[in-house]
């Protein structure tokens, strides 16, 4: 598991990989964080196929003016495009276009550069081409792989002496990992155990800022278990607490009167636990903790390797696989897009030259440097003495590479 959004926004601030300023005057500009000096010394235009110009990029995208950017509001509440890659948060105002750079980003003039970035609109194209490569290197190097998986921590509960007695308290699991630089504790599933039907709006803080919010439909006197989008919860970075506020409960919670059993011990502390508000998180006493009852709250846990920071740290040993990534799904473009502004006629492409870079291996290829980039970077990874499994071994000689 990765968090690629976190991965790719260093890769851009970084500047890892950049474009080479082209001396033709007609090149369309891009934008800062495209252009300059490469961390690398590596470019997206230079050491690779003699196609993989800015030029032709341009001319085999669809129309640019086919994109539709919404024009900049005032009364509109932005996220940082850095963060999000979101077309929600990049406007136009008098021809330009902007990409909000702060969260939340609301009334804020598009000259005030402390929030607005000017951009255009083929950095966005670019820039969302580089992100497809790099999403292909990690799911062709990465997969997830699970320590433990589908942990229950459950008890069915006497629905006639099990009540939990309602307070109008916020109730629910203060969720401590034990401290470690890539574990990932993930929530598959709640379990739910209700006297009464209920639509149960459940919280996650991380310590005392709220990360997400969901809603969960309870059956009356039923235990059943619903499905969850993976909530995933990081080491490192302090307590969370996973809640429910008890004053909104048409009647009670059933899973009283028993010690509730951390199956997940070697990886977190899990315990029940009430408070009166969330500033109580912020000075969290162990007085608020409850061991003898569940609040109708059971849990289905995996835990996996969070490798984002293993990745972001390394980050210069991946260049060379993005780069011939990159290199190879541009390439793929110009043979197979059916959009492009120009056949291939028109840019002089030898459309028969450009499949073999695409399929062969014999030679200098564009397959076959991306393929030896893959081996080199798995020796790489290796040597870093990281042994924890999670990249996928391939002992073929070809790769199977994704294209855009």
């Amino acid at each position: 598991m990765y968090n690629l959004n976190d991965i790719q926004s260093k890769f851009f601030t970084d500047k890892l990989l950049t474009f080479k300023s082209s001396l033709n005057s007609s090149t369309s500009v891009l934008d800062s964080d495209l252009t300059g000096g490469s961390r690398s010394n590596r470019y997206f235009n230079s050491g690779v196929h003699p196609l993989i110009k800015i030029e032709n990029i341009e001319a085999f995208l669809p129309n640019l003016s086919d994109y539709t950017i919404a024009a900049y509001a005032a009364g509109t509440t932005y996220g940082n495009y850095n963060a999000t890659f979101s077309l929600d948060d990049v406007v136009t105002s008098s021809s330009k276009y902007y990409i909000s750079i702060v969260s939340p980003n609301i009334g804020q003039t598009i000259t005030n550069t402390a929030y607005w970035k000017e951009t255009t609109l083929l950095s966005l194209i670019l820039k969302d081409k580089i992100r497809s490569s790099i999403e292909t290197v990690f799911s062709n190097l990465i997969t997830p792989n699970f320590i433990v998986d589908n942990i229950f921590m459950y008890r069915v509960a006497d629905i006639t002496n099990d009540v939990i007695e309602n307070t109008s308290k916020l109730v629910g699991y203060r969720i401590n990992p034990t401290q470690s630089n890539h574990l990932l504790f993930i929530i598959n599933q709640i379990a739910l155990d209700f006297e009464e039907s209920e639509t149960i709006t459940f919280y996650l803080y991380n310590q005392n800022t709220q990360v997400s919010t969901f809603d969960l439909v309870s059956t009356g006197k039923r235990f059943e278990w619903k499905d969850l989008t993976q909530i995933e919860i990081s080491s490192n970075t302090g307590a969370w607490y996973l809640f429910y506020d008890q004053s909104t409960l048409t009647g009670r919670a059933i899973g009283n009167n028993t010690i509730f059993y951390n199956n997940m011990f070697d990886y977190a502390n899990i315990t029940p636990f009430a408070v009166d508000s969330i500033a109580d998180f912020s000075d969290f006493d162990s007085a608020n903790l409850t061991y003898d009852r569940n609040y109708g709250i059971n849990l289905n846990f995996s835990i996996s390797y969070d490798l984002t920071d293993f990745i972001k740290q390394h980050m210069l040993q991946f260049t060379e696989c993005f780069q011939r990534q990159f290199e190879y799904d541009i390439a793929s473009m110009l043979y197979y897009n059916p959009y492009s502004q120009s056949e291939l006629r028109q840019r002089n492409i030898n459309s028969k030259e450009l499949i073999m870079e695409l399929k062969s291996y014999e030679g200098d290829t564009i397959i076959r440097r991306l393929s030896s980039s893959y081996k080199r970077l798995k020796a790489t990874l290796n040597k870093l003495g990281y042994k924890d499994n999670a990249f996928t071994e391939n002992e073929d000689d070809n790769f199977t590479i994704g294209s855009i």
